[in-house]
């Protein structure tokens, strides 16, 4: 596996969720996210038109993202069935409670040489 795409998606209006990326061609075998750090409020995954205060289309609602001791305290990684890149990334979105807060992620590649390897 190779990595490929990451970054950072924040929200700029709560309650209107953000797709982690436009591009519909982008397909991955591991989609990892985590909470920003230091933010205080809840952050929530999941697909186009998903509602957080009735949980609809949400896949996981992270909490706060910081202990007192200032480590992160939850993440999700999305691995494909296969280990093919067969994720699409478009199809994932993001909201918060508060403006400017979110996630970071990171994508990896499945290379011809370890598809099943």
């Amino acid at each position: 596996m190779k990595l490929g795409k990451c970054g950072s998606i924040v929200v700029p209006v709560p309650g209107t969720p953000v797709a982690l990326t436009a591009d519909a061609s982008l397909l991955v075998a591991v989609l990892r996210l985590t909470p920003l750090h230091g933010q205080r409020g809840a952050v929530c995954i999941g697909v186009a038109g998903m509602n957080m205060k009735t949980g609809a289309g949400v896949a996981r609602h992270f909490r706060n993202s910081v202990y007192p001791s200032g480590g992160l305290t939850d993440s999700i990684s999305i691995e494909s069935h296969d280990g093919s890149n067969s994720i699409a990334v478009s199809e994932y979105f993001v909201d918060a409670e508060a403006r400017g807060e979110g996630v970071n992620f990171a994508t990896w590649l499945t290379t011809p040489s370890t598809v099943n390897s």
